[in-house]
């Protein structure tokens, strides 16, 4: 007979197969972590005990035990915890919005572009008929938060049969105990499985991410599984990654305006600013970039600002300008890349002297507020691209906020260092998320940072990140969301010895240097006397005012590539309909045939459109306590067809419009 001994040590050599063919990151992991237990240079935490009948582990540093009980009868609690229950240990990947009749009502006749326009009948139908309380019919994606020995995971997979797994620990050295004690093979079977040890949190991130989008019309209620309170902060690292997906913080309606508004644009002479890297530009060689952000920094600095700001070309988001405007500094270069009107009345309605601007330059991207053209010179205007790709010519800036815009653009222009204030993309001290002159200046309550609540949201949901002069700052998701960006700008555009100083007191950003304002004094003051002309004639060179030729046979194409969209509808309103299986089946086709087609303006609407709207069929049909299934199958239906055609149909009226356009000037 096999001693328990030789069983696990049999058990550990067949996942560690398993991992070599399956998860051969984790499997680099594992024999690194070998590798330093065998030689003695890794100070083992654990120690893998049997006793009475079942496995336990010891913690070396405080002799206490993981489970300190019977393990396997706390792994049968932890299935027997795992219900079908919608309201049981989920986590919801929609908002949830309330529609009253009347709201839904008047939604239907709003157009395409209004929040929610072409949502509300959807969710405020699966609101009419779906309660919390009732059950799904299956489980389709499973989290694991927090291993332990693994005893339960074979039974949980085999209760609720799953067909995508999350399987996370922050412990490498205790999920290499598991290895023993749980045959991730012979539990996973032949599931999509992703795992997630002892990973970062931007690493976590991604493998988040790719275990979301995999079955992503099954996201609607994902199932976890807590193995103990130690585990709880991969909880919020969840809601974080929900939060923060584009779809979620960038409506399809509001990507839908931003195309209409540049589409609107690109017959009207506006130049449009290419962004690439400029490597021989001499203009910036004795003028250091002092790039502003709207963070509790840039207030907290006003007497170092005061005193330095000759020394730098100031490039500053209009959102921080208004700090400047009581200093009377007028900055050299203004970007603003929100296409919100009442943001933007706001923003200009502060400030009584519009001629402060007088000697500023303008980077907007082209879908801003109207209100914005009419306001300063057109020679003064340059226009870039933000999720839209009209233009060819480099005009497109990658951005979550406007701080990390105005860090892109200025290094886009320049070799010379660049000096980071204001940029904090963290919480002040007092929960300030921006400088106290800012319009959206407010006070958060930072208590929660260590507490786990159901539901988070992008502006509340208090988390802690490696800080730029401290070891942690406090953070919410809407301002960490960008520190990705701001890495990216840095790893595509910093020339080799190109030195990027980081003055704030807010987030660490990759090869940037931490540097206290106290220590730099350049006292080297830039002659403004004709600043201004100088920077449109440097502007101007790197502009295009017109559409190219390349330019026009891609709009032409984009108004062809329509027809595909129309097809695939038809298909789908032509297709059976006769059970609730056969319309998921056709759903899926559908929603195939739009996701996998030509990457343009209309296809990232169109994925943002299901992404957030998906879920609610797939969870409509997923109820066990659903009742006539057919009349919902034909009124889901209608509704789908009904709203999905309202989107495209608004596209292709702004892109038919500039075609035509072009065409007739031939």
């Amino acid at each position: 007979m096999q001693s328990v001994e030789d069983k696990a040590i049999l058990t550990y050599q067949e996942n560690m197969k398993f991992f070599e063919e399956k998860h051969t990151r984790l499997h680099g992991m594992l024999v690194a972590l070998e590798t330093l237990l065998s030689e003695g240079k890794y100070p083992q935490k654990y120690e893998l005990e049997y006793k009475n009948g079942y496995f336990d582990v010891l913690e070396l540093s405080s002799q206490t035990y993981l489970y300190n009980q019977d393990s396997k009868k706390y792994s049968d609690k932890l299935v027997d915890e795992i219900s079908f229950k919608k309201n049981d240990q989920v986590f919801e990947s929609f908002y949830n919005f309330n529609y009253n009749s009347e709201a839904v009502d008047l939604l239907k006749n709003a157009d395409a572009y209004f929040p929610h326009a072409t949502t509300a009948a959807i969710t405020s139908y699966h609101q009419k008929n779906i309660d919390t309380s009732m059950n799904m019919i299956k489980v389709y994606k499973f989290i694991f938060i927090g291993v332990g020995l693994g005893l339960h995971i074979k039974h949980i997979i085999k209760k609720i049969d799953a067909q995508v797994i999350l399987i996370t620990d922050s412990d490498i050295e205790l999920f290499r105990l598991s290895m023993f004690t749980c045959n991730y093979k012979e539990a996973i079977g032949n599931k999509t499985a992703f795992f997630s040890i002892a990973q970062n949190p931007l690493e976590f991130a991604a493998t988040f991410q790719s275990f979301f989008e995999v079955a992503i019309i099954r996201n609607h209620y994902l199932k976890f599984s807590l193995f103990s309170s130690k585990d709880q902060g991969t909880i919020k690292e969840i809601q974080k990654s929900i939060l923060t997906r584009p779809e979620k913080c960038y409506s399809h309606s509001r990507l839908l305006e931003k195309s209409k508004n540049l589409i609107n644009r690109l017959n009207k002479d506006y130049k449009f600013l290419n962004l690439q890297k400029k490597v021989s530009e001499t203009f910036f060689d004795d003028k250091p970039i002092l790039v502003l952000g709207a963070g509790p920094s840039l207030h907290a600095e006003v007497e170092w600002l005061k005193n330095n700001y000759k020394d730098f070309i100031i490039v500053a988001p209009l959102a921080a300008v208004q700090v400047l405007y009581k200093l009377d500094i007028s900055p050299d270069i203004v970007v603003h890349i929100d296409e919100n009107v009442p943001l933007a009345k706001r923003e200009l309605d502060s400030f009584d002297d519009k001629s402060f601007f007088n000697k500023s330059v303008f980077i907007f991207t082209a879908s801003v507020a109207e209100i914005f053209f009419d306001t300063f010179e057109k020679e003064q205007i340059y226009l870039l691209e933000d999720r839209t790709s009209y233009k060819l010519n480099h005009c497109f800036i990658d951005a979550a906020s406007v701080g990390e815009a105005c860090y892109g653009i200025a290094l886009s222009f320049t070799n010379k260092d660049v000096y980071l204030l204001g940029l904090d993309l963290a919480l002040g001290d007092d929960g300030s998320s921006h400088a106290k002159d800012h319009s959206d200046y407010v006070s958060i309550d930072t208590s929660s940072v260590d507490q786990v609540s159901e539901s988070e949201t992008l502006d509340r949901a208090v988390t802690e990140i490696k800080g730029n002069f401290r070891s942690k700052v406090k953070t919410i998701p809407l301002l960490a969301m960008s520190i990705p960006v701001v890495n990216i700008h840095t790893q595509n555009l910093k020339s080799e010895n190109q030195k990027i100083y980081n003055l704030s007191d807010g987030a660490f950003f990759e090869n940037t240097i931490p540097t206290h304002s106290a220590d730099i004094h350049l006292g080297h003051p830039i002659d403004r006397s004709d600043f201004k002309n100088q920077l449109i004639s440097l502007f101007d060179k790197y502009s295009s005012m017109s559409l190219s030729e390349e330019e026009t046979k891609e709009l032409i194409a984009k108004k062809g590539r329509l027809t595909h969209y129309h097809d695939s509808l038809t298909a789908f309103k032509e297709s059976s309909s006769a059970n609730e299986e056969l319309l998921m089946q056709n759903y899926v086709k559908l929603l195939d045939s739009m996701v996998n087609y030509h990457q343009d303006e209309l296809h990232q609407i169109m994925i943002n459109y299901l992404l957030n709207t998906t879920t609610y069929v797939s969870d409509l049909f997923n109820t066990r306590e659903l009742k006539n299934k057919k009349t919902h199958v034909k009124k889901i239906k209608k509704i789908i067809i009904t709203l999905m055609e309202k989107v495209i149909k608004a596209y292709e009226l702004e892109i038919s419009k500039i075609v035509d356009e072009i065409q007739h000037a031939e």
